[in-house]
C-alpha cells in the first residue's frame, strides 16, 4: 500500500473515532465547472443580499488560493439529527416519523404542505428496482468509508423507501400551524464552535500520526464550496434541494473541511440517486426550488428570509412561513432518505431551554436580555434579538412587550 493510501486510511479511521460521521478526500485544484455554475447563480441574484457571496470568488473555486500549497481536501460530515426524533423512531411512532418530543409547538409541517405532496409523491417516488439498481452500483467503490457504520443494504434501502407515503407522512395532516420553529441544526450550541474543536483535535491528532504538515479547517465559515468538494469526495451527491445527501445517513449533519499541503489518496464521485422524486420542490412554500431542482433562489429561501435578510421580510412571503422564525428544514423533512438519520451523540446539541420547553406567547414576549441569556452561544445569535422578533412578528404576530 502506497504512502497516501496509508496515510488516507488512518486520516478516515481518526476522523470517525472523533465523532464524524464519514470522511473523504478529494485532490486540491481548480474547479472548472463548479465556478461556471456559481458565476451563473450569482449574476441571476440568487444571493440576495448575501453581498458577501460575490467575494473572493477565485477563492472559492481554488482552495490554492485559500490554503497556499494545498494538495489535498478533506471533507467531513457532523451529525446534528435530534435524539428525541430518532427515539420516536425507533419506538415504532411511525406516525409522526419527524416530529420532534421537545413541545407542542414543534409540528414541523403542516397539512397544507402534505395535501400538495402527496397528490404527486406515489408517481414521482422512485420504484425500489430503480433505487436496488442504483444503490447496488459500486458499492465498495461510492460508500467504503461507511464500512464501520454497519450500513444497511441497498435492498433494506429500498424497502423502506417504498413505504407507503400516507401512513408514513399521516401525521402532518392532522398537524396545526401553531407555534413556531426553528430549523434543527440550531437547537443547540453553536455548530462553528462545537465542530472547529473537533477539527483542530483531528489534525493534532494526525500530525502525531503522519508528521508535521501546514493545514487550515473550515466550518461554514470561509468561501469554501463545502457541498461540491463534499460531492467530489464522494461523500453523497447534491440533491435536488440542492443539499448533500447521503444514502445511508440522509443529510442532517453539517460539513467540514481541512485543507493541507499532503498528498492523499483521493476519492470519487457518487451518482445522484434522486431519481425521478420532486418532494422537496413540491413541498418548497416560497417555490425556492427550481422546477427541475438542483437551483436555489436563495432569496425566497425561509432560511435566508429568517437568518440573512436585514431588511424588512417582503409581503408576498406572507402566509408562506409554515411558522419557520429560524431557517428552515421542509426540503429535508420530506426528503425520503432522511429516513435513515440516526441520533447524533453530541452534548453540546442538546437543546436550550427556550428550544425545548417555550411556548409561542414567549417567542412572541421575547426580551434582549432573555436572548443574551439563551442564544448568544447558539446559531439563533446570527439572526439577532432584532431579527428574531422581526421574524415571530411576521409569522405569528407579537404581544406587547411594553
Amino acid at each position: 500500500m502506497s504512502l497516501p493510501d496509508q496515510h488516507s486510511r488512518l486520516i478516515k479511521d481518526l476522523a470517525l473515532r472523533h465523532g464524524f460521521m464519514g470522511a473523504g478526500i478529494s485532490r486540491a485544484e481548480f474547479m472548472e465547472e463548479e465556478s461556471i455554475r456559481l458565476e451563473a447563480w450569482l449574476n441571476k441574484g440568487y444571493q440576495g443580499e448575501m453581498a458577501y457571496m460575490n467575494n473572493h470568488f477565485d477563492m472559492r473555486v481554488d482552495p490554492r488560493k485559500l490554503v497556499p500549497g494545498a494538495r489535498s481536501v478533506i471533507s467531513l460530515l457532523y451529525n446534528y439529527f435530534p435524539a428525541g426524533e430518532a427515539e420516536a423512531k425507533a419506538e415504532g411512532n411511525s406516525s409522526k416519523p419527524f416530529s420532534t418530543t421537545l413541545n407542542q409547538s414543534k409540528q414541523h409541517l403542516n397539512a397544507s404542505t402534505f395535501q400538495r405532496l402527496n397528490k404527486e409523491a406515489e408517481a414521482k417516488a422512485p420504484t425500489s428496482a430503480h433505487l436496488s439498481e442504483r444503490l447496488d452500483e459500486k458499492p465498495a467503490s461510492e460508500l467504503r468509508w461507511a464500512e464501520k457504520a454497519k450500513a444497511p443494504t441497498s435492498a433494506q434501502l429500498s424497502t423502506k423507501l417504498n413505504e407507503t407515503p400516507d401512513s408514513e407522512l399521516r401525521w402532518a395532516e392532522e398537524a396545526k400551524a401553531e407555534g413556531v420553529k426553528i430549523a434543527r441544526y440550531a437547537y443547540g450550541e453553536d455548530y462553528h464552535k462545537v465542530v472547529r474543536r473537533k477539527l483542530k483535535a483531528l489534525v493534532r491528532e494526525m500530525k502525531e500520526a503522519i508528521g508535521d504538515f501546514h493545514a487550515r479547517v473550515f466550518v461554514d465559515s470561509a468561501p469554501v464550496m463545502e457541498r461540491d468538494w463534499a460531492k467530489r469526495s464522494g461523500l453523497g451527491w447534491i440533491g435536488r434541494n440542492t443539499l448533500l445527501i447521503q444514502p445511508q445517513k440522509g443529510s442532517y449533519f453539517f460539513l467540514a473541511e481541512i485543507i493541507l499541503d499532503v498528498e492523499l489518496a483521493y476519492d470519487h464521485p457518487m451518482r445522484d440517486h434522486c431519481g425521478t422524486c420532486t418532494r422537496c420542490i413540491d413541498a418548497c412554500p416560497t417555490d425556492a426550488i427550481s422546477p427541475e431542482g438542483y437551483v436555489l433562489d436563495g432569496s425566497k429561501c425561509i432560511s435566508y428570509l429568517t437568518i440573512e435578510l436585514r431588511n424588512e421580510i417582503p409581503a408576498e412571503f406572507k402566509g408562506k412561513m409554515e411558522g419557520w422564525i429560524f431557517g428552515c428544514d421542509i426540503c429535508q423533512e420530506v426528503c425520503p432518505w432522511n429516513r435513515f438519520s440516526t441520533p447524533h451523540q453530541e452534548p453540546a446539541f442538546e437543546p436550550v431551554p427556550p428550544v425545548s420547553a417555550w411556548e409561542q406567547h414567549q417567542w412572541q414576549e421575547l426580551t434582549e436580555d432573555l436572548f443574551d441569556q439563551y442564544f448568544n452561544h447558539t446559531p439563533l445569535k446570527r439572526a439577532g434579538h432584532t431579527g428574531l422578533r422581526r421574524n415571530v412578528r411576521f409569522v405569528v404576530g407579537e404581544k406587547s412587550n411594553k
